[in-house]
This record gives structure tokens, C-alpha cells and sequence, in this order.
């Protein structure tokens, strides 16, 4: 039987690097794994404040929203893209999530798969807990690569082979000038 890995994604306040969905792809390319990433449509509850307020509640509330959606819409189709290109089998799952249970929720659907991958950073702790103490199902952390010029995938020393054909990353200067960035 053919494993399959899952993919938490986070799509607000900040949303999951293009690194991390490289890495995942290229893991499960290594692994011959199918992958399944979950993309949550955060969902803020009203709020009515107890005092006037000069605050425009609804719309703040409306525009986090909007931005988990569009999050999640270049996610799923940069995500399709590099496992086209890897020939990866990935299926997008996007669900509504209330606020503040998107970790829980994530957690949960971590629990049907073979191992869940994310990416460590302080502002994904809270899911990176959630996924480990929930699942119960194993966990495979990628750093969050920042440079001046965004998250950067590169080959190994001596790789001659593109980048999309599933081989580990570090960071170091890339070949012929090429990179991938989010």
C-alpha cells in the first residue's frame, strides 16, 4: 500500500512558504508517497465590542478572511504546480476553519495519514503542538529559509539534475543562476 503524507498548510495570519511546499513534494517523491494538503478557509466569528469604537470590526474581520481565502487559492495552485512538474500525486482539501480551532482541526485530519510535514517557525507553533500532541501520528519539520530574496530551493553540491526531480535542499548558491522563490 502506497503511504500518504499530509500537508497542514496556514493561510492567516501568515501563510506556509513555497519552500515547504517543495520540500513536501520532493519528500514525497522520494518516498513514492501520495500527498494530501489541507488548506484551512479561516472563518472569524462576529464580534460585537462592548463600547463604540472607531474600529470597523466587520471589515477587519472580512478582510482576514479574504486573505486566508487568497492564501489558500495560491497554495493549492503553486502546490499543483510543483507536483505537476514532479509527477507527484496531490490531492488539495480546502475546509472552513473557525477561529481558534484551525490547529485542532488540522490535528485532527493529521491522524488518517502516514506522517504530517510542516514547517518550523515560531508563528506555526501552536499547529506544529497541536499536529504532535494530537495526532499521534508522526511529524517531519522543514525550517521556514528566508533570505533578502525569499524562500530559496537548491540542489546539493554536484547535483546536475533540475530541481524538480525530488532531491533534498540546502541552502548554498544555485546552479546556472536558477531558483525558486516565494
Amino acid at each position: 500500500m502506497k503511504a500518504q503524507f499530509h500537508l497542514p498548510l496556514a493561510t492567516y495570519p501568515d501563510a506556509s512558504s513555497f519552500s515547504l511546499l517543495q520540500n513536501a513534494v520532493d519528500v514525497s517523491l522520494h518516498q513514492k508517497a501520495g500527498l494530501t494538503a489541507s488548506i484551512p478557509l479561516v472563518r472569524i466569528e462576529p464580534f460585537q465590542p462592548r463600547f463604540p469604537s472607531l474600529l470597523d470590526v466587520d471589515k477587519m474581520r472580512a478582510e482576514a478572511e479574504r486573505l486566508s481565502k487568497d492564501n489558500g487559492t495560491v497554495l493549492g495552485q503553486t502546490l499543483r504546480d510543483y507536483a505537476k512538474k514532479a509527477e507527484v500525486e496531490v490531492e488539495i482539501q480546502p475546509f472552513d476553519a473557525r477561529e481558534p480551532f484551525v490547529a485542532q482541526t488540522l490535528a485532527e485530519l493529521s491522524r488518517a495519514y502516514d506522517l504530517s510535514i510542516l514547517e518550523a517557525s515560531v508563528l506555526m507553533r501552536p499547529l506544529i503542538e497541536s499536529v504532535l500532541f494530537e495526532s499521534g501520528r508522526p511529524l517531519l519539520l522543514f525550517p521556514r529559509i528566508i533570505s533578502a530574496a525569499g524562500s530559496m530551493l537548491l540542489p546539493s553540491p554536484g547535483m546536475e539534475e533540475p530541481l524538480s526531480r525530488g532531491h533534498w535542499r540546502v541552502p548554498g548558491s544555485c546552479l546556472n543562476g536558477s531558483r525558486v522563490s516565494s
